[in-house]
């Protein structure tokens, strides 16, 4: 099971992160890491598949978006001048 660390690339998202020397089969209840693992196993490649096709979605939505934003006339084109 991974630990994370705090992300800071993303302004304004405040991430729960264990404190720094965090060890999971040291420091959580006797059991729960072994518990916990085969469903870390199991969740984690589907959540992080639906994190890439959301940043992919958010990227395509963001380049259309820019280029409309560059096609548009501007205001001596629209007026002839």
């Amino acid at each position: 099971m991974a630990s994370s660390t705090m992300d800071t690339s993303h302004v304004g998202f405040r991430l729960n992160t264990p404190p720094s020397g965090f060890n999971p089969r040291r420091d959580l209840a006797p059991g729960l890491f072994e518990f916990l693992q085969p469903l870390h196993k199991h969740f984690t490649p589907g959540q992080q598949e639906l994190v890439a096709k959301r940043q992919r979605r958010l990227r395509h939505r963001w380049l259309a978006t820019s280029r409309a934003i560059l096609l548009l006339p501007s205001r001596q084109r629209r007026s002839g001048a």
